[in-house]
């Protein structure tokens, strides 16, 4: 289709693109979404068990290096990948 051409000059007019129609996901303007507590609770569970699993790979090293004390000895540690696993 041919662009509609304005009077008294020799320029076409481009046709205005189609919009998409609205996604069923987008949400009125103004319209609070509300999020619950799975995600974050979630998360506080996956970085308790991340830091439980570090904890005991650690301890499991000091272990098989004959440590006496293998929790004890993988604690100080806690804050070098404490810090990873809040970064994520």
């Amino acid at each position: 289709m041919e662009s509609p051409v304005v009077p008294h000059t020799a320029v076409r007019v481009p046709e205005a693109p189609l919009l998409p129609p609205p996604s069923p996901l987008q949400e009125a303007p103004g319209v609070a979404r509300r999020f619950g507590w799975g995600g974050p609770l979630l998360m506080l569970l996956a970085r308790l068990l991340l830091a439980l699993l570090f904890q005991a790979l650690l301890a499991g090293m000091f272990a098989l290096r004959g440590h006496p004390r293998p929790w004890e000895a993988a604690a100080p540690w806690f804050t070098v990948y404490g810090s990873r696993i809040d970064a994520g």
